[in-house]
């Protein structure tokens, strides 16, 4: 796994990547000349938030919004809070502008996204099943200050997500 400092080095190799196996195919849809060669990384992350922004489609929004406040929640529970309040700025923008996007239709659906979104994901981090770690999952409780949890028993270990490995490596 590539650290922090290491993360330049990891871009690069991702593009020797991408130039070596793609050379000829655009990366960007609608990039009529988004070739590998031509898009560094961070170009290539942006145009597709641009196009989660733009998008619809209720289940790639919500997606998108359930991404950013699960970060929210890491940052949080890493005690970087501007990092925190960044993610959730995100999210929140991101589900305005989608509520004016269908706003005809949203009085209809009965549509309470960022809420609903928010509970589904600190429920799924809360989860003792998908836990993120004893040592995060108690910082995460004090932070929404919630009681802690009960004592389990030490034969059945939490198992490891995705989530808890990105907060083992400081991400």
């Amino acid at each position: 796994m590539f650290s922090r400092y290491d993360r330049a080095r990891l871009l690069e190799v991702i593009q020797r990547y991408l130039d070596k196996n793609y050379p000829h195919a655009t990366i960007i849809d609608g990039g009529l000349n988004s070739f590998p060669r031509n898009v560094t990384l961070g170009e290539y992350v942006l145009a597709h938030v641009m196009v989660d922004v733009t998008e619809t489609e209720r289940e790639r929004v919500t997606a998108r919004i359930a991404d950013y406040l699960g970060r929210a929640y890491i940052f949080r529970i890493r005690g970087d809070v501007a990092l925190a309040e960044g993610q959730r700025r995100m999210a929140r923008d991101l589900g305005s502008l989608y509520i004016g996007k269908i706003k005809r239709s949203a009085a209809r659906i009965g549509l309470d996204l960022l809420e609903n979104t928010d509970k589904e994901v600190r429920c799924h981090l809360l989860d003792s099943q998908e836990s993120l770690g004893p040592e995060a999952l108690a910082i995460l409780r004090t932070e929404l200050r919630l009681p802690s949890e009960p004592a389990t028993s030490p034969t059945k270990a939490a198992p490891a997500t995705a989530i808890a490995l990105a907060v083992a490596a400081g991400k």
